[in-house]
């Protein structure tokens, strides 16, 4: 257990929703207490400009009459998550998925593992879901127009898991879970895009979040179900046809709802508001084994890309305390 958990025990308010690794508390003051003794979450918050309540000004890129996206702002202004059913056509995942058939059949290979994921190789027709203008320009409402890409687009596979266990039952049992079947927080500016590639219903599995918990000074501790009643608010499925989209903010309280012989096939997307880019040279390999040019990326997607795939310094870089700055272009 590690020392912060151990700090938090030993000042934890309620035995009975407090317990073990389920630190996660939703009292005002607690909540106070603690971004007062670890303050680098509120302050990637405010770096981000992802703390404060959103006024819907503009929607950037809204080439799309037919979609409400002041409505969606509006939800997920309120909520910190927001489903829009069917976005994509059944088409366009089918092709999609034709064109990724290979790596789609080694993702439902696995066994006895229970969670599984790929970094996709680029290719045109991703790059239009990867980098979908209207959704981006959604994520710059809710923070800053500096959004980026975080991570290397992902598919992922979820199959073989039980049926989901309290958190009360897991702590009884001395079993923590490898996985986001916990009720918890992402990254501080994390934004996460998720697109179905199979129809998930409601009694599915699928991911549940907490409407307007993303509102309160949340730290990376794990919540438990007790913890979560308090709130008396109505836990809310992301569940859909194929093409069906969710979107949640990292500081919102969510976590993985299994269910036993369901699976789920998904994108997955990360961005991110300034901080916490996963740059990771192996990956920029793996997107670019398709032999993808990135030169035939526009502008609006090579800005959204460059945390991701660096531009080509016009003297190279220089290597300062094991860090990579760009070389003085007046130096020769």
């Amino acid at each position: 257990m590690s020392l912060r958990i151990k700090l938090y025990n030993s000042l934890r308010i309620n035995y009975d929703s407090n317990y073990g690794y389920y630190a996660g508390s939703l009292n005002l003051w607690n909540q106070i207490l603690w971004n007062f003794i670890f303050p680098g979450r509120l302050f990637h918050r405010i770096v981000g400009n992802t703390i404060f309540r959103k006024k819907y000004n503009k929607f950037y890129y809204n080439k799309n009459d037919t979609i409400d996206f002041k409505n969606i702002f509006t939800t997920f202004n309120n909520d910190g998550a927001v489903i829009l059913n069917n976005y994509f056509s059944e088409q366009e995942i089918e092709n999609l998925k034709k064109i990724y058939s290979e790596e789609i059949k080694e993702l439902k290979k696995i066994e006895e593992k229970k969670s599984e994921s790929i970094t996709l190789p680029l290719k045109k027709d991703l790059i239009k879901f990867w980098l979908d203008e209207n959704l981006i320009g959604l994520l710059k409402n809710m923070s800053s127009s500096n959004i980026l890409a975080r991570n290397y687009p992902l598919m992922t596979y979820h199959t073989n898991f039980d049926d989901q266990l309290s958190s009360k039952d897991k702590f009884l049992k001395n079993y923590r879970s490898k996985f986001a079947d916990d009720w918890h927080v992402d990254h501080a500016n994390l934004f996460n895009l998720h697109v179905l590639l199979e129809d998930i219903n409601e009694n599915d599995m699928c991911m549940e979040y907490i409407p307007g918990s993303h509102k309160k000074l949340n730290q990376t501790y794990l919540y438990s179900d007790e913890e979560i009643r308090k709130l008396k608010t109505k836990i809310k499925k992301c569940y859909g046809k194929k093409g069906t989209i969710y979107i949640h903010y990292g500081n919102t309280i969510h976590r993985m709802k299994t269910v036993h012989k369901t699976t789920r096939l998904q994108l997955h997307f990360e961005f991110t508001s300034k901080t916490n880019i996963l740059i990771n040279s192996n990956l920029i390999a793996k997107c670019l084994s398709s032999n993808f040019d990135l030169n035939n990326l526009n502008k609006f997607e090579t800005e959204i890309c460059a945390g991701l795939f660096p531009p080509i310094a016009k003297k190279g870089y220089s290597l300062i305390n094991n860090k990579y700055f760009p070389s003085n272009p007046n130096i020769t």
